[in-house]
């Protein structure tokens, strides 16, 4: 599931400013896994959803607990 919000630019400081908040979230069994991202108005919103879609393609899902330590070394073997 994808959403969003726009933020009152007032708020931020800067030449920067935040202008919309993003989360997509995904539920895998009886957990709930969300990320979010913030759009600048330097940045496209669109291309920040797409981004947040494809960090969400990679998550993976285990039964089992995993040695996260094997697991990356394992990871960064890969081209």
């Amino acid at each position: 599931m994808f959403w969003s919000f726009d933020v009152p630019t007032e708020i931020t400081k800067g030449n920067i400013k935040i202008i919309q908040e993003q989360y997509i979230a995904v539920k895998v069994k009886n957990h709930i896994f969300q990320i979010n991202g913030v759009v600048l108005n330097a940045n496209n919103p669109k291309d920040i959803e797409k981004e947040l879609i494809k960090i969400m393609e990679t998550l993976e899902i285990y039964d089992a607990p995993i040695d996260i330590i094997n697991y990356t070394m394992e990871a960064m073997k890969k081209p």
